[in-house]
């Protein structure tokens, strides 16, 4: 066995365990305030018309910035549920899992509660080589928003080589959110609003949601 295929080998070992697929954000389970959605209610409370979710917004505090507002208020919304495949040898059973970051009950919304996720899956990228590819980036703002970053996948096998590289990654919903991923270990480096301000996370390559130290700043350092 050559040094290429047993890294190969040794990365299928370290993390098929490990490669799960996350849910998928449309237009059907998709929460908070998404751009491309239709909306009735109120100042309060909204209904999304396309996938009924109603979204509670509870202000407690807010104050203007020199660059940002700041606002603290509980967000509440009904979906949060994905169907979760598990398959044995024969056959395939779906399970309605709640979300990890759901809003099923009401939450916190902070100005710096952002997550940034991501999966991890098992692709053949050269003839006769699997790699481990980082996919599915997705971005969650406070008001619980998320955003499906491409292209997709973004980076494979980035210890071995792998097939593609990892750099600027774009939201697909037209919000103009951009993702910075390190070309070389897949680490998250920021994400960048429409409006300039950064949105900086700490990265833990044990944990596909990355919540940690999390500091935003406009687009003039403020």
């Amino acid at each position: 066995m050559n040094t290429r295929m047993a890294v190969a080998v040794l990365n299928l070992a370290l993390f098929a365990s490990l490669a799960a697929k996350g849910q998928q954000i449309t237009n059907q389970n998709n929460i908070g305030l998404p751009l491309n959605a239709v909306f009735g209610g109120s100042e309060f409370d909204s209904v999304q018309l396309n996938n009924g979710n109603l979204h509670i917004e509870s202000p407690l505090w807010s104050a203007e910035g020199r660059g940002l507002d700041t606002s603290f208020k509980y967000v509440y919304d009904n979906k949060g549920w994905y169907l979760r495949e598990a398959c044995g040898r024969y056959t395939c059973r779906y399970y309605a899992t709640p979300e990890f970051g759901n809003n099923m009950q009401w939450r916190m919304a902070a100005p710096t509660a952002y997550r940034v996720r991501w999966d991890w899956i098992v692709q053949e990228c050269d003839p006769g080589f699997s790699y481990v590819t980082y996919t599915n980036y997705i971005l969650q703002e406070p008001d619980g928003t998320k955003h499906h970053f491409r292209p997709d996948p973004a980076k494979t096998g980035f210890a071995t080589g792998g097939c593609s590289a990892l750099g600027n990654l774009y939201a697909d919903d037209g919000s103009g959110w951009m993702l910075q991923v390190n070309n070389s270990d897949a680490t998250l480096i920021q994400a960048i609003a429409p409006n300039g301000a950064v949105v900086k996370t700490n990265y833990d390559p044990n944990n596909q949601w990355a919540t940690d130290g999390v500091l935003v700043q406009d687009s003039n350092g403020n």
